[in-house]
Protein backbone atom coordinates (compact mmCIF):
# COMPACT_ATOMS: atom_id res chain seq x y z
CA UNK A 1 0.00 0.00 0.00
CA UNK A 2 1.43 3.60 -1.00
CA UNK A 3 0.06 6.76 0.31
CA UNK A 4 0.70 9.35 -2.39
CA UNK A 5 2.68 12.45 -0.85
CA UNK A 6 -0.36 15.16 -0.32
CA UNK A 7 1.40 17.30 2.17
CA UNK A 8 1.64 13.86 4.17
CA UNK A 9 5.19 13.45 6.59
CA UNK A 10 6.72 10.03 5.99
CA UNK A 11 7.48 10.06 9.80
CA UNK A 12 3.29 9.88 9.63
CA UNK A 13 2.36 7.50 6.53
CA UNK A 14 5.01 5.14 7.20
CA UNK A 15 3.60 4.11 11.03
CA UNK A 16 -0.06 4.64 9.58
CA UNK A 17 0.60 2.56 6.23
CA UNK A 18 2.17 -0.39 8.40
CA UNK A 19 -0.49 -0.18 11.35
CA UNK A 20 -3.12 -0.60 8.79
CA UNK A 21 -1.74 -3.56 7.10
CA UNK A 22 -0.51 -4.89 10.43
CA UNK A 23 -3.49 -4.19 12.40
CA UNK A 24 -1.35 -2.73 15.29
CA UNK A 25 -2.71 0.20 17.67
CA UNK A 26 -1.27 3.70 17.38
CA UNK A 27 -0.16 6.20 19.51
CA UNK A 28 -1.08 9.75 18.34
CA UNK A 29 -1.14 13.54 18.79
CA UNK A 30 -3.88 14.86 16.65
CA UNK A 31 -5.48 18.47 15.93
CA UNK A 32 -8.83 18.40 15.45
CA UNK A 33 -10.97 21.01 13.60
CA UNK A 34 -12.53 22.49 16.52
CA UNK A 35 -9.62 21.72 18.76
CA UNK A 36 -7.30 24.48 20.06
CA UNK A 37 -4.32 21.94 20.76
CA UNK A 38 -2.95 18.49 20.28
CA UNK A 39 -4.68 15.62 22.20
CA UNK A 40 -3.14 12.29 22.50
CA UNK A 41 -5.39 9.06 22.39
CA UNK A 42 -4.60 5.35 20.82
CA UNK A 43 -6.00 4.73 17.58
CA UNK A 44 -7.05 1.29 15.96
CA UNK A 45 -6.46 2.28 11.84
CA UNK A 46 -9.34 -0.29 10.21
CA UNK A 47 -8.37 1.77 6.64
CA UNK A 48 -7.37 4.33 4.75
CA UNK A 49 -9.23 6.76 2.31
CA UNK A 50 -8.38 9.54 -0.10
CA UNK A 51 -11.15 12.14 -0.14
CA UNK A 52 -11.35 16.05 -0.70
CA UNK A 53 -7.82 16.10 -1.64
CA UNK A 54 -6.55 14.62 1.50
CA UNK A 55 -6.00 11.40 2.73
CA UNK A 56 -8.02 10.31 6.11
CA UNK A 57 -7.58 7.12 8.13
CA UNK A 58 -10.76 5.43 9.59
CA UNK A 59 -10.78 3.73 12.98
CA UNK A 60 -11.11 3.29 16.71
CA UNK A 61 -10.82 6.41 18.64
CA UNK A 62 -9.70 5.43 22.46
CA UNK A 63 -10.39 9.64 23.21
CA UNK A 64 -14.10 9.42 22.04
CA UNK A 65 -15.04 5.48 22.73
CA UNK A 66 -16.49 5.34 18.51
CA UNK A 67 -15.55 5.10 14.89
CA UNK A 68 -13.28 8.19 13.86
CA UNK A 69 -11.97 9.98 10.66
CA UNK A 70 -8.61 11.85 10.88
CA UNK A 71 -6.98 13.28 8.73
CA UNK A 72 -3.46 12.63 7.76
CA UNK A 73 -2.38 15.84 7.48
CA UNK A 74 -3.07 17.37 10.92
CA UNK A 75 -1.33 14.15 12.93
CA UNK A 76 1.55 15.78 14.71
CA UNK A 77 3.30 12.89 15.90
CA UNK A 78 2.72 8.87 15.61
CA UNK A 79 4.11 6.08 18.05
CA UNK A 80 3.43 2.11 16.32
CA UNK A 81 2.56 0.05 19.56
CA UNK A 82 3.02 -3.36 19.96
CA UNK A 83 -0.76 -3.81 20.76
CA UNK A 84 -2.93 -5.44 18.21
CA UNK A 85 -6.52 -5.52 16.92
CA UNK A 86 -9.49 -6.91 15.34
CA UNK A 87 -11.28 -5.13 12.58
CA UNK A 88 -15.31 -5.89 13.82
CA UNK A 89 -16.41 -8.20 10.97
CA UNK A 90 -19.64 -5.54 10.15
CA UNK A 91 -16.83 -2.90 9.10
CA UNK A 92 -17.22 -0.88 6.05
CA UNK A 93 -15.16 1.46 4.46
CA UNK A 94 -17.46 2.47 1.88
CA UNK A 95 -20.12 2.60 4.47
CA UNK A 96 -18.13 4.95 6.71
CA UNK A 97 -18.74 7.60 3.50
CA UNK A 98 -22.00 6.85 2.58
CA UNK A 99 -24.09 9.91 2.78
CA UNK A 100 -20.97 11.84 3.38
CA UNK A 101 -21.30 15.41 0.82
CA UNK A 102 -17.44 14.72 1.09
CA UNK A 103 -15.73 13.41 4.07
CA UNK A 104 -18.47 13.44 7.54
CA UNK A 105 -21.41 11.78 8.68
CA UNK A 106 -23.79 13.00 10.92
CA UNK A 107 -27.41 13.37 10.96
CA UNK A 108 -29.26 13.32 7.47
CA UNK A 109 -30.87 16.20 5.57
CA UNK A 110 -32.38 17.09 2.52
CA UNK A 111 -30.71 19.84 0.60
CA UNK A 112 -32.45 21.67 -2.36
CA UNK A 113 -30.03 24.66 -4.21
CA UNK A 114 -30.44 26.11 -7.67
CA UNK A 115 -27.66 26.82 -10.18
CA UNK A 116 -27.89 30.17 -12.79
CA UNK A 117 -27.04 29.12 -16.18
CA UNK A 118 -23.41 30.80 -15.68
CA UNK A 119 -22.08 27.94 -13.90
CA UNK A 120 -24.84 24.88 -14.28
CA UNK A 121 -21.91 22.96 -16.14
CA UNK A 122 -19.50 23.45 -13.79
CA UNK A 123 -21.42 22.24 -10.78
CA UNK A 124 -22.39 18.86 -13.10
CA UNK A 125 -18.70 18.58 -13.86
CA UNK A 126 -17.74 18.42 -10.29
CA UNK A 127 -20.25 16.97 -8.14
CA UNK A 128 -19.88 15.84 -4.71
CA UNK A 129 -19.78 12.34 -3.71
CA UNK A 130 -23.53 12.69 -2.45
CA UNK A 131 -26.49 10.99 -3.43
CA UNK A 132 -27.94 13.97 -5.53
CA UNK A 133 -30.24 14.68 -8.30
CA UNK A 134 -29.93 17.49 -11.01
CA UNK A 135 -32.64 18.57 -13.24
CA UNK A 136 -32.16 21.44 -15.70
CA UNK A 137 -35.11 24.10 -16.39
CA UNK A 138 -35.66 25.65 -19.66
CA UNK A 139 -33.93 28.67 -18.77
CA UNK A 140 -30.85 26.94 -18.01
CA UNK A 141 -31.39 26.91 -14.48
CA UNK A 142 -29.67 24.08 -12.78
CA UNK A 143 -31.62 22.25 -9.74
CA UNK A 144 -29.63 20.03 -7.28
CA UNK A 145 -31.48 18.36 -4.59
CA UNK A 146 -29.41 15.74 -2.19
CA UNK A 147 -29.74 13.98 0.98
CA UNK A 148 -26.22 15.19 3.06
CA UNK A 149 -24.97 14.31 6.47
CA UNK A 150 -22.63 17.74 7.52
CA UNK A 151 -24.29 21.09 6.66
CA UNK A 152 -20.96 22.41 7.14
CA UNK A 153 -18.76 20.84 4.33
CA UNK A 154 -22.03 22.00 1.92
CA UNK A 155 -21.86 25.55 2.38
CA UNK A 156 -18.06 26.10 1.86
CA UNK A 157 -18.93 24.07 -1.20
CA UNK A 158 -21.73 26.54 -1.83
CA UNK A 159 -19.99 29.91 -1.28
CA UNK A 160 -17.58 29.33 -4.38
CA UNK A 161 -20.32 30.42 -6.53
CA UNK A 162 -21.25 33.36 -4.71
CA UNK A 163 -24.38 35.27 -6.35
CA UNK A 164 -24.89 32.47 -8.90
CA UNK A 165 -26.28 29.87 -6.16
CA UNK A 166 -29.22 30.08 -3.90
CA UNK A 167 -29.79 28.10 -1.32
CA UNK A 168 -33.97 26.88 -1.22
CA UNK A 169 -33.59 24.47 2.01
CA UNK A 170 -32.46 23.99 4.63
CA UNK A 171 -32.79 27.01 6.46
CA UNK A 172 -29.87 26.25 8.62
CA UNK A 173 -27.52 25.91 5.60
CA UNK A 174 -29.21 29.02 4.07
CA UNK A 175 -27.88 30.81 7.65
CA UNK A 176 -24.60 29.17 7.44
CA UNK A 177 -23.54 30.25 4.01
CA UNK A 178 -24.58 34.47 5.14
CA UNK A 179 -22.24 33.87 8.15
CA UNK A 180 -19.68 32.87 5.80
CA UNK A 181 -20.32 35.97 3.64
CA UNK A 182 -20.63 37.69 6.27
CA UNK A 183 -17.41 37.14 7.57
CA UNK A 184 -16.01 37.48 4.24
CA UNK A 185 -17.39 41.18 4.49
CA UNK A 186 -16.07 42.22 7.71
CA UNK A 187 -12.83 40.50 7.09
CA UNK A 188 -12.61 43.05 4.24
CA UNK A 189 -13.67 46.04 5.73
CA UNK A 190 -17.35 46.35 4.19
CA UNK A 191 -20.55 46.78 5.45
CA UNK A 192 -23.47 44.00 5.15
CA UNK A 193 -25.30 47.05 2.38
CA UNK A 194 -21.98 47.21 0.69
CA UNK A 195 -23.04 46.35 -3.01
CA UNK A 196 -19.95 44.06 -3.50
CA UNK A 197 -17.69 43.83 -6.60
CA UNK A 198 -18.80 40.23 -6.70
CA UNK A 199 -22.47 40.91 -8.18
CA UNK A 200 -21.27 39.38 -10.76
CA UNK A 201 -18.30 36.92 -9.49
CA UNK A 202 -15.55 35.45 -11.49
CA UNK A 203 -16.52 31.62 -12.69
CA UNK A 204 -14.99 29.31 -10.66
CA UNK A 205 -13.02 27.51 -13.43
CA UNK A 206 -11.49 29.49 -16.16
CA UNK A 207 -13.34 29.68 -19.46
CA UNK A 208 -11.23 27.92 -22.67
CA UNK A 209 -8.94 30.23 -24.20
CA UNK A 210 -9.59 33.01 -21.02
CA UNK A 211 -7.47 34.10 -18.21
CA UNK A 212 -7.63 35.51 -15.45
CA UNK A 213 -11.31 34.76 -15.09
CA UNK A 214 -11.01 33.20 -11.61
CA UNK A 215 -9.52 29.92 -10.76
CA UNK A 216 -9.74 26.19 -10.96
CA UNK A 217 -11.61 25.22 -7.92
CA UNK A 218 -12.18 21.21 -6.66
CA UNK A 219 -15.77 21.51 -5.53
CA UNK A 220 -14.99 22.80 -2.34
CA UNK A 221 -12.65 24.70 0.17
CA UNK A 222 -14.19 23.51 3.54
CA UNK A 223 -11.43 23.75 6.41
CA UNK A 224 -9.35 20.99 7.26
CA UNK A 225 -10.99 18.59 9.49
Amino acid sequence: MVIPSVDVSDDVAGPVREAVMTRRRLKIEYTGRHWPEPQTLEFEPYGLAFRKHAWYVVGLSSLHGEVRKLRLTRISSVELTALHFTVPADFSLEECFEGAFYVFSGERQEVRLSFSPRVARFVRERQPQAVQHLQTLSDGTLLYQGEVNDLDEVAWWVVQYGGDVYVQHPPGLRQRVLDIAKGILARHGASETTTAPGANPPLPYPLPGKRGLGYAAEGGGQPDT
